[in-house]
């Protein structure tokens, strides 16, 4: 994600742009006859998604899932009551992030922002 400088030689990064409109990406896994696996997915159009840098205060190696770097934590709206698991986040530029593990929301009743549930996030290769 990071792209040198044209200027200077050193790192740039994509500033999150803000709330956006993604499209979250289920997937739904079904067996043929001989057993063979099958993956289809659905779309789904979720508006107030944030997008923001992961929070490294915390980080050790039982925080890494399975090796993977962390691209964003994605913060969900309270309206979004999906189950993520699974899932690819797409921005509406194509850009595609796999969630990592079962991210649940929190109370709303406990925040009084519009979003309840971080989602960590990393690139999707494929």
């Amino acid at each position: 994600m990071a792209s040198v400088g044209r200027d200077w030689g050193v790192p740039m990064f994509r500033i999150p742009r803000g709330v956006e409109t993604v499209t979250v990406k289920t997937p739904t896994i079904s067996y043929d006859a001989s057993k063979n696996e099958s993956v289809s997915w659905s779309e789904q159009t979720v508006s107030g998604v944030l997008f923001g840098r992961p929070s490294t205060e915390d980080l050790n190696e039982t925080a890494r899932y399975n090796g993977v770097e962390i691209a964003y934590t994605v913060a969900f709206p309270k309206e979004f009551t999906g189950n993520l698991r699974g899932c690819k986040v797409v921005r509406s530029d194509g850009e595609s992030f796999d969630v990592l593990g079962d991210p649940r929301a929190v109370d709303a009743s406990l925040c009084p922002t519009p979003w309840n549930r971080a989602v960590d996030v990393a690139v999707a290769h494929g």
